[in-house]
C-alpha cells in the first residue's frame, strides 16, 4: 500500500512538473507524508483485529455452551486468555460456563477474576448472585444482587421480580441504595404487578419514599378497586391529580374504575370537565367509556355521537381505528344488539389482528350459534395461543355436530 501511494504521488505529470528541484529533496516531503498515512491506517487495521477475534472467540464459546461441548469450551478458553489475558469478557463467560453445568468452584474462581479486571460491571455480580441463590446462600446472593442493581438495574429486573412475586421482602433487601432505587423499585413493582395485582409492598415502599411516582399511584388505584374499595380507589385518585394536575392518564383510570364499578352517571360528569384537556390517546380511551356509560344510562343517540367522535379522533392511525371499532361492539353489546357487536368486532379484527377482538368474535359467534363463524375464530386462536382456551372450543365444536335438517 506504501509502495503504491509513493509511486502515485512521485510520478512525473506533465501538468505539475518541478524545475530545478533535487528529487530526492522533492520526494522526501511526499514519502514522509505517505508514510504517516499508511501507519496510522496500519495502526487502526491493528486495533481492528483484535476486536474481531475476540468477537470470534466469544462466539465460539457461547456455541460450545449451547452445546455441552466443554473440552471445546476449555480449549477454546485457554487460547482466549493466553491472547487477552486481562479481557474481563472472558471470565464471565467462564463463569457462565461453570454456573450452567453447576461446576461451582470453576465458576468460583472465574468470577472472582471478572470481578477484579471489571470492578464496574453489574455483570459478575448477577453471575455471583445466581451462583449463590443455587447453593442455598441466600442473603449473600441478595447482596449481590444489589451491587449489581446498583449498576444497572435492568439487568437483575427479571430475577428481582421472580423473587418478588413469591418474597417481596427478599426483592426489597435487594434494592440499591444510591441512584438507581427508584428505577429498581418502579421495575420490579411493574413487573410483580403483571403477576399477581393484590402484591402491594413494592408500591407502598415507592409511596413512601416517592410519593411523587404517578404509576405507584395508578396501581395503587386499580389495586383499591380491585378490593371493592371504591371510596379509597378514587381518593388515591384525587391524591394525585393534586400532586400532578398535568399526569392526564389518571383520567382514564378514574373513568376505568367509575365504570367498572357502574357509575355510568359520574363518568359522563368527570368526562364532559376533562375531555377538552386531554391528549389525543387519553382522549379516545375515555372517549370509549363515555359511550360504554351512555349505553348503560340508555342513551344510545349519546353512545353513538361518542362514538362518531372517537373515531374522526383516531382519523387512519390502523390500531385507533380498530380500537374504535372494538369500542362500538362493547357499546352495541350493552345495547343489546349482538349482531351489530359481531360486526364491529369483526371489523377491528380485520384491521388489527390483535386476539383480544378474534375472542370476542368467536364468543358472539358461539353466542349467535354460527357455527363456521364460530369455528373459524377457534381455529385461529388456537394457533395463535396454543395454551389458551381457543384449542379446547375448537374440539368442543368439531365433536358437536351440526343439528340435522328436516325435509
Amino acid at each position: 500500500v506504501v509502495a503504491a501511494l509513493l509511486a502515485a504521488c512521485v510520478a512525473p505529470s506533465a501538468a505539475n512538473k518541478t524545475e530545478g528541484v533535487p528529487p530526492v529533496r522533492r520526494v522526501a516531503p511526499l514519502a514522509a507524508t505517505v508514510l504517516v498515512a499508511a501507519l496510522v491506517c496500519l495502526a487502526g487495521i491493528g486495533a481492528l483485529l483484535p476486536a474481531r477475534e475476540m468477537h470470534t472467540f466469544e462466539n465460539t464459546l457461547r456455541a460450545d455452551t449451547a452445546r455441552g461441548d466443554r473440552d471445546g469450551f476449555q480449549r477454546t478458553l485457554t487460547r482466549a486468555v493466553t491472547l487477552y489475558p486481562s479481557e474481563p469478557l472472558l471470565a464471565l463467560l467462564a463463569a457462565a460456563e461453570g454456573l450452567r453445568f453447576r461446576d461451582a468452584p470453576k465458576a468460583s474462581r472465574w468470577l472472582n477474576r471478572a470481578m477484579q479486571l471489571a470492578p464496574g460491571w453489574a455483570a459478575p455480580h448477577h453471575l455471583a448472585f445466581q451462583l449463590l441463590w443455587q447453593r442455598g446462600r441466600i442473603e449473600q446472593a441478595l447482596l449481590e444482587l444489589r451491587l449489581a442493581a446498583e449498576v444497572d438495574p435492568s439487568m437483575v429486573k427479571e430475577h428481582a421480580c421472580r423473587i418478588g412475586a413469591s418474597k417481596p421482602e427478599w426483592a426489597l433487601a435487594a434494592a440499591p441504595r444510591g441512584k438507581n432505587r427508584k428505577l429498581y423499585l418502579e421495575l420490579v413493582a411493574r413487573c410483580v404487578y403483571d403477576h399477581d395485582p393484590r402484591i402491594a409492598d413494592f408500591d407502598e415502599h415507592i409511596l413512601r419514599e416517592f410519593p411523587e411516582s404517578e404509576l405507584a399511584h395508578e396501581r395503587t388505584a386499580w389495586r383499591l378497586h380491585l378490593r371493592g374499595e371504591l371510596d379509597q380507589s378514587l381518593a388515591v385518585v384525587d391524591d394525585l391529580i393534586r400532586l400532578n394536575p398535568k399526569f392526564m392518564r389518571i383520567h382514564v383510570i378514574r373513568a376505568r374504575i367509575l365504570l367498572a364499578n357502574q357509575k355510568p352517571r359520574e363518568l359522563i360528569s368527570m368526562a364532559d370537565s376533562v375531555l377538552p384537556n386531554l391528549p389525543l390517546s387519553a382522549r379516545t380511551e375515555v372517549l370509549g367509556m363515555y359511550a360504554q356509560a351512555a349505553a348503560q344510562i340508555g342513551s344510545e343517540d349519546m353512545a353513538l355521537a361518542a362514538l362518531r367522535e372517537l373515531r374522526r379522533g383516531v382519523g387512519t392511525d390502523a390500531n385507533g381505528l380498530a380500537e374504535s371499532y372494538a369500542a362500538e361492539g362493547r357499546v352495541q353489546l350493552q345495547l343489546k344488539n349482538v349482531g351489530e357487536a359481531f360486526g364491529a368486532f369483526r371489523e377491528a379484527y380485520r384491521i388489527n389482528q390483535d386476539t383480544r377482538y378474534l375472542s370476542e368474535v368467536a364468543r358472539l359467534a358461539e353466542s349467535l350459534q354460527d357455527r363456521p363463524q364460530a369455528l373459524w375464530a377457534y381455529i385461529q386462536l388456537c394457533q395463535r395461543e396454543p395454551k389458551g382456551e381457543g384449542c379446547a372450543k375448537r374440539d368442543q365444536l368439531l365433536g358437536a355436530r351440526p343439528p340435522a335438517t328436516t325435509r
